[in-house]
C-alpha cells in the first residue's frame, strides 16, 4: 500500500473530502502537491509543476491523479500543440518518477451516428490529448434507463491486450463493481416477425392465413 497524489483542478476539494469520509477512505494516504490543499493545481505554472514532481518522487506515493485535464490548463484545448505541451509534462512525470499518472477528461456529446461503444473519436477537443497516453479508459452509461450503472472499458492500450469491460456504480457510501451494463436492444419489426414465426412454427407447419392473421394482431406488416 502507498499514497495517492491528488491534483485537484476543479475546486472539488470539499466534495472529495466529504465522499472520502463517507467511504471511510484512509485520508492520511491522500496527499496534495500544494501546501494549501484548497488551492487548485495548474499544469501551466512552473511552480505547480515542480511541486507535483517533488511530491510524486516521494517513495510512499504510488499513483498520481489529475482531475481534470481541462480544468488544469488555460491552454486552448482544441489546439494540438497546446495539448501536446500539457501531455508532455504528464508523460515526463510518469517516465521520470516511474509511477502511473491518471488524468480524467470529458467526452463530447454522443451524436446520432455514434455507436454504443465509445471510441477515441468521442474524446472532446484535440486528439493530441490522448496521443501520449499509453492507456485510455472510457466510462459511459450505456443504458439510459439506469444512468447510475457505469461501464468502464479500454479504448487504447499500448502496453497489453485490451481487458474485458467491467461495470460499477457509485452511491453515497461506496463504489461497487459488477458486470458491465450494455445498451438495451431496440426491437425492430424484423425482430418481432422472427419471434412470431419461431413461436408459430415451433410445433410444426402453420397455414399462411393464420400467420397473416397473427401478424396483423401483433401489428406486424406483411409488406
Amino acid at each position: 500500500l502507498g499514497k495517492v497524489l491528488w491534483c485537484e483542478t476543479e475546486s472539488a476539494q470539499a466534495l472529495n473530502l466529504d465522499r472520502a469520509k463517507k467511504w471511510d477512505l484512509p485520508l492520511n494516504r491522500i496527499v496534495t502537491p500544494l501546501d494549501d490543499p484548497l488551492n487548485n493545481v495548474s499544469l501551466d505554472k512552473p511552480e505547480h509543476q515542480a511541486a507535483i514532481f517533488a511530491k510524486a518522487q516521494q517513495p510512499e506515493v504510488k499513483l498520481v491523479i489529475v482531475d481534470s485535464l481541462s480544468g488544469g490548463t488555460r491552454r486552448d484545448a482544441k489546439n494540438s500543440n497546446d495539448m501536446l505541451a500539457v501531455g508532455s509534462f504528464l508523460a515526463e512525470l510518469a517516465r521520470n518518477t516511474a509511477k502511473p499518472v491518471l488524468t480524467s477528461h470529458h467526452l463530447r456529446k454522443k451524436g446520432m451516428m455514434d455507436s454504443d461503444i465509445v471510441t477515441l473519436d468521442r474524446l472532446r477537443d484535440s486528439s493530441a490529448i490522448v496521443q501520449l497516453a499509453r492507456v485510455v479508459w472510457a466510462i459511459d452509461s450505456p443504458d439510459v434507463e439506469q444512468p447510475a450503472k457505469k461501464r468502464l472499458y479500454v479504448i487504447k492500450n499500448n502496453l497489453a491486450k485490451f481487458a474485458e469491460p467491467i461495470g460499477f456504480e457509485i452511491d453515497e457510501s461506496a463504489l461497487s463493481f459488477g458486470d458491465a451494463p450494455s445498451a438495451p436492444k431496440v426491437e425492430t419489426q424484423t425482430d418481432k416477425a422472427k419471434d412470431l414465426l419461431t413461436s408459430l412454427l415451433e410445433a410444426g407447419p402453420v397455414a399462411s392465413t393464420e400467420v397473416e392473421q397473427r401478424a396483423r394482431q401483433a401489428a406486424i406488416s406483411m409488406e
